[in-house]
């Protein structure tokens, strides 16, 4: 049985997407995917960036927990840190 792809669009704020160059992307995964899923892609493409301390929403909903569930219609936030003063 051939297994469902679908498009999850990845924003990025602040530094990351300067880094990057990009404020988002589309990924592709399998339908039934896991946040946890999105993100690794989004690991391999950015060298670990997402994981310095960022911040990952879900249809602007803050998520601490990885493991849910994203579908065609999620949008996925990665939001870097911020410093000022």
């Amino acid at each position: 049985m051939e297994r469902e792809i679908i498009k999850v669009t990845v924003k990025l704020a602040g530094q990351i997407a300067s880094d990057i160059g990009a404020t988002s992307m589309i990924l592709a995964v399998e339908k039934g995917a896991k946040l946890q899923t999105v993100l690794e892609k989004v690991d391999n493409l950015t060298d670990g960036q997402w994981r310095k301390g960022h911040i990952i929403a879900v249809d602007n909903e803050v998520c601490p927990d990885y493991n849910i569930d994203i579908d065609e219609t999620s949008e996925v936030l990665i939001i870097s840190p911020m410093s000022g003063g």
